[in-house]
């Protein structure tokens, strides 16, 4: 490979890019933004909301966020726009363009009513893959050079809020491909949409990772 890969040149690229070649797909680069909701919001609604769907339509962005409640649906209301304000910042290191956001009490309720229902479903049809890493064994765990320093060189060209969110996300990059690696591996199986390898399997349905479920 070049040492200067003109692919590399974003980081919404080095995500798309670098997860193929492992195996991956974009579905990583989407559950990684999606954790950053509670950062944005803050301890007092990180587990009354949760980011669930991402729509693009025409190069814009509508995030829809599950509520617990129409009392935290409208409360999140009066602070969205500086939610978006915050969000904006967060989503362009992403290549996100987040023109608006939805809160919905309903989706919430039926998320968790679906939950629910698929786990007793899985728990009869599903095996669990016990084997886990340790840390010792992630750390032995080998990137290829290459991919390494294209990401350190695509997060040099983003604008984030501070030296230590870039630190982050690239430590979060770096650490969750490396389990992707280590479980690959190890024979993991894969969801069969983004390429994300996961813990369980089945013989009779589609293995399909949470994100791809529901």
């Amino acid at each position: 490979m070049n040492k200067k890969n003109n692919n590399f040149n974003n980081l919404d690229s080095v995500l798309n890019t670098v997860m193929v070649n492992l195996g991956l797909d974009k579905g990583l680069k989407q559950q990684e933004f999606a954790k950053l909701w509670s950062k944005i919001v803050g301890p007092k609604f990180q587990n009354s909301s949760k980011v669930v769907y991402l729509q693009s339509r025409q190069g814009e962005d509508i995030l829809t966020v599950a509520v617990s409640s129409p009392a935290v649906a409208q409360e999140l209301s009066f602070f969205k726009e500086d939610i978006i304000k915050k969000i904006k910042v967060v989503a362009k290191d992403f290549n996100y363009n987040i023109k608006d956001i939805l809160f919905n009490s309903k989706v919430w309720e039926e998320l968790k009513q679906e939950s629910k229902q698929k786990i007793e479903e899985e728990n009869k049809n599903f095996y669990k893959i016990e084997k886990n890493f340790s840390e010792e064994e992630l750390n032995r765990v080998e990137l290829p050079e290459e991919v390494v320093e294209s990401i350190k060189e695509s997060l040099k060209e983003q604008k984030f809020s501070s030296e230590e969110m870039k630190e982050k996300m690239f430590n979060t990059i770096i650490k969750d491909l490396k389990k992707q690696q280590w479980r690959k591996n190890n024979g993991f199986p894969v969801c069969l949409n983004c390429g994300i390898a996961i813990n369980y399997y089945s013989p009779e349905s589609e293995n399909l990772c949470p994100a791809c479920k529901y």
